[in-house]
């Protein structure tokens, strides 16, 4: 799974490059007043893992989200936005929404209904969750405000999903 998370990561950054320029906007403040509201983006977890590319960080430092979860679990929309990017990394499918100068980023999917420009809503269906190695499925979620990557990712979500982590 280290070389999807570099791939996706190398992707994303390219998207970040290639985007206007980021300026706050109204549903930059809509977006701020989610935080700590999130429900899981997974049903069926097993676990939360917590990783950070370029360095070593502990969990209150996490800048990007492993959900692993039993075979035949899907993966929802954690806030509603734009898509901006859908493209495959292997087996995989990677997906950025933008909401404002906000940037969601998922990876772990098989299959996916949603293509560049559509418009999705909090807890609309991705897809399934595909396989990240030795038969354990999950989904990998990232934050971004314009290109500054966010830490402290797990905040953003409720008590109910925290318990896992």
């Amino acid at each position: 799974m280290r070389y999807f998370a570099r791939q996706y990561h190398l992707t994303l950054l390219l998207v970040l490059a290639a985007s206007a320029l980021f300026g706050q906007t109204h549903d930059d403040n809509i977006f701020k007043k989610t935080k700590g509201t999130w429900a899981s983006p997974v049903d069926k977890i097993i676990s939360v893992d917590t990783q950070c590319f370029h360095q070593t960080c502990s969990q209150p430092y996490n800048a990007f989200l492993t959900i692993k979860a039993d075979s035949g679990a899907n993966a929802r929309f954690v806030q509603s936005g734009q898509v901006i990017l859908v493209t495959q990394i292997g087996d995989l499918f990677a997906i950025i929404i933008r909401q404002g100068n906000y940037l969601l980023t998922y990876l772990g999917v098989t299959t996916t209904k949603v293509k560049k420009g559509d418009t999705v809503c909090k807890g609309q269906l991705i897809g399934p969750l595909g396989e990240l190695q030795n038969s354990v499925y999950g989904l990998e979620i990232g934050l971004y405000n314009g290109r500054k990557q966010q830490k402290r990712l797990h905040l953003w979500f409720d008590k109910d999903f925290q318990i896992f982590l």
